[in-house]
């Protein structure tokens, strides 16, 4: 049984780091409310990552919408990240924006962000069973031709021809 569990667990591994190349690929195994602490706990590999409820696309046309840049003075080539966490019942939350100094764009960003979209939960699977956890989640954006363009858009959000389905 180990053996086979060291297995999946490998899988999973190799699977984030190869297929998905993403920077984050861990839930947090125990159900936390949406704190502010979250390092504590026991972290592990999820096998059915967060999604959101709106395209990537989507996502780009509200916060583009919400958000004129030329109020902020932030120019092309400009590229910023946002971390966040996702718990077990897929509230969202402690929204930080990790490369940027300007406040108020991060405010307005991250609100935009957060009234646009609403997400599912990560899930890890133990005995055929998917089990919620907490998930923190890194969101990766650049500005190109005064637009705000996500980076990744073939993770966690939804496709189009699923969308009217879920």
């Amino acid at each position: 049984f180990f053996k086979q569990e060291m297995e999946t667990i490998y899988k999973t591994i190799i699977f984030c780091y190869l297929l998905l190349k993403i920077g984050v690929c861990e839930g947090q195994s125990l159900c936390d409310t949406t704190i502010s602490d979250t390092t504590a706990g026991v972290w592990v590999v999820t096998e059915i990552m967060p999604t959101c409820n709106i395209t990537a696309e989507e996502l780009e046309y509200r916060v583009n919408y919400d958000l004129l840049l030329k109020d902020f003075n932030i120019g092309n080539g400009t590229v910023f990240k946002i971390l966040f966490y996702i718990n077990c019942k897929g509230e969202d939350f402690n929204y930080r924006v990790l490369n940027s100094d300007n406040e108020k764009f991060n405010k307005m960003f991250i609100g935009s962000i957060q009234s646009n979209t609403e997400w599912t939960p990560a899930y890890i699977i133990r005995k055929n069973k998917q089990i919620p956890v907490d998930f923190g989640l890194v969101l990766e954006f650049k500005i190109i031709n005064g637009k705000i363009v996500y980076l990744d858009k073939h993770h966690y959000f939804i496709k189009r021809e699923n969308r009217g389905k879920e």
